[in-house]
């Protein structure tokens, strides 16, 4: 199958962030394009690089550490 990407802008191409900030808490959701085909792969690899850094830095703590899904954009 092969995809066009005409319709698409490059500024949706690139990865986006979001910061939520509560009383005891910050929440960040990070949305980045994928492969379909490797969409698990990377899903995984970003999650295995942000346990990585709360664990390097010593003043990040997971609230919730339940691991996150990849979901497809709507």
């Amino acid at each position: 199958m092969e995809l066009s990407l005409t319709s698409i802008s490059a500024s949706e191409l690139k990865p986006r962030a979001r910061i939520h900030f509560t009383t005891s808490a910050i929440e960040v959701i990070v949305r980045y394009p994928v492969v379909m085909d490797k969409a698990v792969e990377t899903d995984e690899r970003i999650i295995g690089e942000i346990f990585s850094a709360v664990n390097d830095e010593p003043r990040l703590n997971l609230l919730n550490a339940e691991v996150p899904t990849a979901k497809a954009a709507t």
